[in-house]
C-alpha cells in the first residue's frame, strides 16, 4: 500500500505470496480450553469419570501465551468440568482482558439448561455457547424443543454457538441448517472445520462440500482450529492448505479465525507450533497478509468487540508482529539525477505503457519504480532462505499489486490516485 505525501517520504507497506506479516498489534486464540489441575481439583472437581489426560491449567496456558506471542483467547467450558463452569468463571474473573468465555449448554429434558444459560451469560459474562451434540439425551435431536429454545435465546442476547461435530459434520448438517433457517439472527461457529479431513473419497469430498455450502448463511463462521485432528499429516499439516483456500475463498476471511485447541495442542506441534502451522499454510497458498489478519485476530475481535480492547492499549509502543517470513514496511522517495544514472547502470529497470501501470522489481535490497520519467526508490528490510535472496516482479495497477507467475496479491482498495 502506497500512501502519497507531498515533499516528504511516503510508508509503503506491501505483502508478497512468500512473505506473510500482520500489522495487526495482537494475536487472538478462538478456541482452548483450560480445566483445573489435580491441586486445585479439589476446590474445582472434576465431572465423575471426566479426569484430564493433559495438563491444562490457566497458569500453563499463560507460560504458552507469552512464549508464543498470542495476546488473547477464547476459552471454551470443557468436558472434563461438564456443565460446572465455576473453573473458567474464576479464570474469566481474574484475567478479564485476555479471556473470553464460551459456556457448554446443558440439553438436560427438564429445560434447566436454558435458565442456565442465562444465567453465565447475563449474570458471569460469557459471550458464547457451544453445542455438543452427544449430550443431548439418547434419540433426541439440537433441534428439539430445548435445543431450539437455547439456540432463539443465543441470538437475542447476542452469543454465537459453536457446534462440536467430533462424530463428522455430515451427521449433523441438517440441524444445523435447519436452526440457522429459522434462526437467522443467531451467529454460528462450526468448531474444527467441522472435522471435514482432506477429502480421499467422494463421501468425504461431499461432507466438505456442505461445509462450504454453509456459506450461503450469512450467520455462519468456520474455526480453522485443530489442526493436528483434522490433518492427515504431521506438522505443519500442510494437506490443510487447499481446505483454507476454498474455505476463505467461500467465506471469506472475515468468517474464518484461527483456533489453536489448547492444551491438546502441546502434545502435538506445541503451542507455539500451532500458530506457526497456520502462517505456514496460509504462506502455501499466497494468502495475502490483510486476510490472514482477520483469521489470526479480526475475526474473532469483530465477533466479540470491546473484549480484547485493553491489550492493545496496554502497550505502550505498537509492534508490527513479525511472524518469521518476510517483514517490509519502509520509505519511498524521489531518485535525484546521480542515483538515476547510478540506478540504470547497475540495475534493470521494467516499464511497459501496454498495462498502463507501474512495474516494480526487487533486487539486492531496493525496490525500483518506473513510471514514465519519475522513478522512485524504495529501501526494505530483506531475508534470505537458504542461501538465495528472494526476487520478485510486482505489477502495481490502478486496483491491485499483481506478482508475475503466481497467484494475485490483492489488496482492499487502489494503491494509485
Amino acid at each position: 500500500m502506497l500512501n502519497h505525501k507531498s515533499g516528504g517520504a511516503v510508508t509503503v507497506r506491501m505483502a508478497f505470496p512468500f512473505a506473510q506479516t500482520l500489522s495487526t498489534s495482537k494475536v487472538i486464540d478462538s478456541h482452548l480450553h483450560v480445566w483445573a489441575s489435580p491441586e486445585e481439583s479439589a476446590e474445582f472437581p472434576y465431572a465423575p469419570g471426566q479426569e484430564p489426560p493433559v495438563p491444562g491449567n490457566v497458569d500453563f496456558l499463560l507460560q504458552c501465551m507469552e512464549e508464543a506471542g498470542v495476546d488473547g483467547t477464547l476459552i471454551v467450558q470443557p468436558i472434563f468440568h461438564k456443565f460446572d463452569h465455576s473453573y473458567v468463571t474464576s479464570v474469566l474473573k481474574k484475567y478479564p482482558t485476555k479471556f473470553v468465555g464460551c459456556c457448554l449448554a446443558n440439553p438436560t429434558d427438564d429445560g434447566s439448561g436454558l435458565k442456565q444459560f442465562e444465567d453465565l451469560v447475563l449474570k458471569d459474562g460469557y459471550r458464547a455457547v457451544r453445542f455438543n451434540p452427544e449430550l443431548w439425551p439418547s434419540g433426541e435431536k439440537m433441534t428439539n424443543e430445548v435445543g431450539k429454545a437455547i439456540f432463539q435465546r443465543a441470538g437475542e442476547l447476542n452469543v454465537p454457538v459453536g457446534f462440536f461435530c467430533a462424530k463428522g459434520l455430515g451427521l449433523y448438517i441438517s440441524e444445523i441448517e435447519q436452526l440457522c433457517t429459522e434462526f437467522p439472527s443467531t451467529v454460528v461457529l462450526i468448531d474444527h472445520l467441522g472435522y471435514c479431513k482432506p477429502p480421499l473419497n467422494e463421501e468425504e469430498a461431499l461432507v466438505f462440500s456442505q461445509l462450504l455450502n454453509l456459506s450461503r448463511f450469512p450467520q455462519v463462521y468456520v474455526k480453522f482450529s485443530s489442526l493436528f485432528q483434522v490433518s492427515r499429516e504431521q506438522f505443519p499439516y500442510l494437506d490443510l492448505s487447499p481446505l483454507l483456500s476454498q474455505i476463505v475463498f467461500s467465506f471469506g476471511a472475515n468468517r474464518v479465525m484461527w483456533g489453536s485447541d489448547f492444551p491438546y495442542a502441546v502434545a502435538q506441534c506445541g503451542y507455539k507450533g500451532a500458530k506457526e502451522a497456520v502462517l505456514l499454510i496460509a504462506n502455501q497458498i499466497s494468502l495475502p497478509s490483510s486476510e490472514l489478519e482477520w483469521i489470526m485476530e479480526r475475526t474473532v475481535t469483530e465477533l466479540f468487540p470491546n473484549q480484547w480492547t485493553a491489550v492493545k492499549q496496554g502497550n505502550k509502543k505498537k509492534t508490527k508482529k513479525n511472524f518469521g517470513l518476510l517483514p517490509l514496511v519502509e520509505t519511498i522517495r524521489p531518485m535525484n539525477e546521480k542515483e538515476e544514472k547510478k540506478e540504470l547502470r547497475d540495475h534493470f529497470l521494467f516499464y511497459t505503457s501496454e498495462l498502463s501501470s507501474k512495474i516494480f522489481c526487487l533486487f539486492q535490497g531496493v525496490l525500483r519504480v518506473h513510471e514514465g520519467r519519475q522513478r522512485w526508490k524504495l529501501t526494505f528490510s530483506s531475508r534470505t532462505y537458504g542461501q538465495r535472496s528472494q526476487c520478485l516482479v510486482i505489477i502495481l495497477t490502478r486496483k491491485n499489486w499483481f506478482s508475475i507467475g503466481s497467484r494475485p496479491v490483492q489488496f482492499s482498495q487502489s494503491v494509485l490516485p
